[in-house]
């Protein structure tokens, strides 16, 4: 499947889980999911690690205080060698594990 159709299925990520966006793929294996106001990276992927949803925070990435709050809101997404249906089923768990962490006032 190309990066394009996986894309595709991240796509539907977004509209599950109020992501702000999803990070346009035009080559390559992962990419960028930028999480609603009210939703941190940390609790998203200790929610997904319970759902056995692998997912890394972009703080990961960033040292300096200024990059590290843009990257609080941002997750790594990727998708090289995963078969649609199990990022389907991805998709449906995490819409899961990040409504768990949401705040009362974005449910």
């Amino acid at each position: 499947m190309t990066s394009a159709l996986h894309y595709l299925e991240l796509t539907d990520l977004s509209r599950r889980i109020h992501t702000r966006e999803i990070s346009p793929v035009e080559a390559g294996l992962q990419t960028v999911g930028w999480l609603s106001h009210g939703i941190s990276a940390e609790s998203a992927v200790m929610a997904a690690a319970q759902r056995q949803i692998d997912l890394t925070p972009l703080t990961e990435y960033s040292y300096s205080p200024a990059t590290r709050k843009l990257a609080s809101s941002g997750l790594q997404l990727g998708f090289a060698a995963i078969p649609p249906a199990e990022i389907r089923r991805g998709i449906r768990e995490l819409a899961i594990a990040l409504e768990s962490v949401r705040k009362p006032r974005e449910k």
